[in-house]
């Protein structure tokens, strides 16, 4: 009799946990190392950023300032980025699978951002993630969600300084366990700034476009923004200022800026660049004492390029940049539309 009891009490007690298993939906995988068993996690699975206009973006943490959205022009365009593989495991593992091609910027070694061969640590980084329901952090070196470049402090200016980065936490913004989407936020910076990253768990068409960045020439590197344009030429990364692009945008010295900026406050300082025009035009250099738009004092110059090729220099003195100490960023603009310029060699330096 006692067996028989016992026996209908453990018949029960596996009714009710399939019949709850059943209500709730939720996933029970194989026991852990202490022998009991763990929940599976809603973002179980293979995710990829969206590819819509808008699925990544800069912006103030309140969103009331965009400083750069993805345009629909440009989806097909990131098709090596939006095919990038965040694979979340049941057992709380997390990879990445960026395939063939994915982005690369020129923080990476590049001379211009677009297509390009996974630089390493970036490709099928591994690691493990965790989620409490407002966060998720990813950890592991070279493990990201969205894009490599931005972490909690600050955003990568080389490939090495990203071994200095063990985890990245996401605020999540929205979770559609149903729909398939999530949306996550990430601060970089003391003033309030976020990326913005929309993802889909879905499977996207593969890239096979190739590689569209600039081999990196011994000059610097420029990051575009207000939707410029810039691709590879036989003389050098052609910059251009095309039709529709917002009357701010330009280019930024992304690698190449000494730690601390640049300091001019002793002997001034040169820029050089070679470049090569089809018609004449003017481009514009500044010098900004504080990067990302929030500059509060900046010196500069228009250049007037010929046509052809030539070889351009800028010496200023200590007194043009006395105003600050130090300088951030420097800032590429082209002022006519649809006249693309090709620039290498580009270089500025303290006298």
């Amino acid at each position: 009799m006692i067996l028989l009891r016992k026996g209908l009490f453990i018949l029960l007690a596996a009714t009710l946990m399939v019949s709850c298993a059943d209500d709730d939906e939720s996933v029970v995988v194989p026991p852990d190392d202490d022998g009991g068993t763990t929940e599976e996690s809603p973002l179980a699975g293979t995710w990829f950023i969206a590819s819509e206009a808008a699925s990544i973006a800069v912006s103030t943490a309140d969103g009331a300032t965009i400083h750069w959205s993805l345009p629909e022009a440009d989806v097909a365009k990131r098709g090596c980025l939006l095919d990038d593989k965040f694979i979340f495991g049941a057992d709380g593992s997390f990879k990445n699978e960026v395939g063939d091609y994915t982005w690369i910027e020129p923080w990476q070694g590049v001379g211009s951002e677009g297509c390009g061969v996974p630089i390493s640590p970036i490709g099928s980084a591994e690691g493990t993630f965790e989620y409490d329901g407002d966060q998720i952090t990813i950890s592991g070196t070279g493990a990201y969600l969205g894009l490599p470049k931005v972490y909690n402090t600050g955003t990568h200016e080389d490939v090495a300084s990203i071994s200095n980065t063990s985890s990245v936490s996401y605020d999540v913004a929205e979770f559609d366990e149903t729909a398939g989407t999530l949306t996550i936020t990430v601060g970089y910076d003391g003033d309030g700034n976020i990326f913005t990253f929309k993802f889909v768990k879905d499977v996207p068409t593969a890239y096979a476009g190739g590689t569209t960045t600039c081999p990196k020439d011994d000059g610097f590197s420029f990051g575009g923004f207000g939707d410029v344009s810039n691709e590879c030429g036989d003389s050098g990364n052609v910059f251009t200022w095309p039709t529709g692009a917002a009357d701010w945008g330009g280019w930024y010295v992304s690698n190449g800026v000494p730690d601390g900026g640049w300091d001019f406050s002793s002997a001034g300082g040169t820029i050089t660049f070679e470049a090569t025009a089809s018609v004449a035009t003017t481009v514009n250099l500044t010098f900004e004492d504080v990067g990302g738009g929030n500059a509060t004092t900046t010196f500069g110059k228009d250049i007037a390029i010929a046509a052809g090729t030539d070889t351009y220099t800028w010496s200023f003195t200590a007194s043009d940049a006395s105003s600050s100490a130090t300088w951030e960023s420097l800032i590429l603009k082209i002022l006519d539309r649809d006249t693309g310029v090709a620039i290498k060699d580009f270089t500025a330096s303290a006298n």
